[in-house]
């Protein structure tokens, strides 16, 4: 069982002295991406742990993510992936993701979201023609020992209807993981009900991107205490320990150490609650979702996964 704690390494202050000190902290899991700019970094953070006496491959989870349905040919697919596994230093990923379900290199920071929720527009179409396809290499990859699981990002329970229906008629490795948006304001319920009655286990990312906000929000005040992160009842620490407490394996980032270790103690304090403790955490962040439209409002949405949730949805 991978640990449940993940490091991210999206933002630009990544780099090998980042990830030591993430190792030192505790983090074992680490998620990466073809998308990301922190590719050689991270590589040689990888490689220089690897050098230390004692220190072994299996020590290490590392999940990435492909940019992209790959639905342009397995060879092709499997050209990239060596590549991205040259940049980490390693033979294999734990865990290789399909980044998001439209093309490669596709502009995800200005979604055209009224042709992504049109179930004729070019998005959904070019994801339910290429769906099958991309599985196909997908699966191709575990066989040739580049991927130990497979699984998807930014997909929501229509591509994941469809992709199963894929896998049922056709054959393939199983989803392993699902990685999505999920924070305090954004439970995500439906998909994680669906991911976890299906046996895919659920990644959270960004999931403290806009824990700040609810501090600001007056229905709210008496919930969390104005502080440090580093404070074990701040919202940042509890929401690691909600997403932990509901089965959800966060992905957290910071270049600061001390905030490093508050998300991962978090994290592995949520892992170990009793259902009485995860039950008062649950009530803690229904409100904190009663709140959405204002968190909303005061910019506490990551748009891009909205776009994704929505489409094909008409």
């Amino acid at each position: 069982m991978p640990p449940t704690q993940i490091y991210g390494t999206m933002t630009s202050t990544t780099s090998k002295e980042t990830l030591a000190s993430a190792i030192t902290v505790g983090y074992r899991s680490f998620d990466l991406a073809e998308r990301y700019e922190t590719g050689k970094a991270v590589g040689e953070g990888f490689k220089a742990y690897l050098e230390i006496p004692g220190r072994k491959r299996s020590d290490l989870w590392v999940v990435s993510k492909l940019d992209g349905l790959p639905s342009e040919g397995y060879e092709a697919v499997k050209s990239r992936v060596v590549e991205m596994l040259k940049l980490a230093n390693l033979e294999y990923f734990d865990v290789l993701l399909i980044h998001h379900p439209l093309r490669r290199g596709a502009n995800l920071d200005s979604l055209d979201g009224e042709d992504l929720r049109d179930p004729n527009g070019q998005g959904w179409k070019f994801f339910a023609e290429n769906i099958e396809t991309a599985w196909g290499s997908m699966s191709r990859l575990v066989s040739d020992g580049l991927a130990t699981e497979v699984g998807v990002s930014n997909f929501y329970e229509q591509h994941l209807k469809l992709l199963q229906s894929s896998i049922q008629a056709k054959g393939g490795s199983p989803v392993a993981w699902s990685q999505s948006y999920v924070d305090g304001a954004h439970h995500q319920k439906a998909l994680v009900d669906h991911c976890q009655a299906n046996s895919i286990q659920v990644m959270a990312y960004r999931p403290l991107a806009f824990s700040q906000v609810y501090q600001m929000i007056e229905p709210l005040a008496g919930v969390f205490p104005v502080g440090e992160q580093e404070q074990p009842e701040s919202p940042q620490a509890l929401t690691m320990e909600w997403l932990a407490s509901r089965g959800i394996s966060p992905v957290s980032s910071s270049a600061d150490e001390g905030r490093m270790k508050a998300n991962f103690e978090a994290g592995r304090r949520g892992e170990a609650a009793n259902p009485a403790w995860a039950s008062e955490m649950q009530k803690v962040f229904d409100k904190v979702a009663a709140e959405l439209e204002t968190i909303e409002m005061y910019g506490g949405v990551d748009e891009c996964a909205g776009c994704f949730e929505t489409m094909g949805a008409g």
